[in-house]
């Protein structure tokens, strides 16, 4: 879903850069501004976790328009340790998260709250076919893949935007 809604940005040229990270259950800082910097092509240059936040802030201060997407957030995370820059002071750079807690959006402080609604039983198959292929139309693998987008379908997630 995250994916679409990017594509769609993309499309509006609101943003010169966007990069998407996906943090999940387990919080690993270094992995979220290793991926953030690949994607805004940086070298590394700093091994420590404070000497990449310096770079990455450095790198988003410097003007362009960045939307940074968050995936997938369990807890409060902090914005200082994987250098993203201050959000009321840096009109350049915005955040979306996306988190299945509501009070980690409420926690986080968020201007503005996007509440995704559930996908119905077929809502939930065709995403899955979507992103699966024709493989899941086979008689072979069809009713597991039926399974598997039941079993997945219908997780509620929040979609945060925080403008500065």
């Amino acid at each position: 879903m995250v994916k679409e809604l990017i594509k769609t940005i993309e499309k509006s040229k609101l943003f010169d850069e966007i990069a998407m990270t996906e943090v999940s259950q387990d919080i690993n800082y270094e992995k979220i501004q290793i991926q953030i910097a690949e994607v805004l092509g940086m070298e590394k240059k700093n091994d420590s976790l404070q000497g990449r936040a310096m770079q990455l802030l450095q790198r988003l201060s410097k003007g362009k328009r960045v939307l940074i997407v968050l995936d997938d957030v369990w807890d409060i995370l902090d914005f200082e340790c994987i250098g993203l820059p201050n959000l009321e002071h840096d009109k350049h750079c915005k955040i979306l998260f996306t988190s299945r807690e509501e009070s980690v959006c409420q926690n986080m402080g968020c201007k503005v709250n996007f509440q995704v609604s559930v996908l119905s039983k077929d809502e939930s198959w065709y995403l899955f076919r979507e992103m699966v292929g024709e493989i899941a139309d086979r008689p072979d693998i069809n009713p597991i893949a039926r399974d598997i987008a039941n079993e997945c379908g219908g997780l509620r997630r929040y979609c945060i935007m925080q403008w500065a």
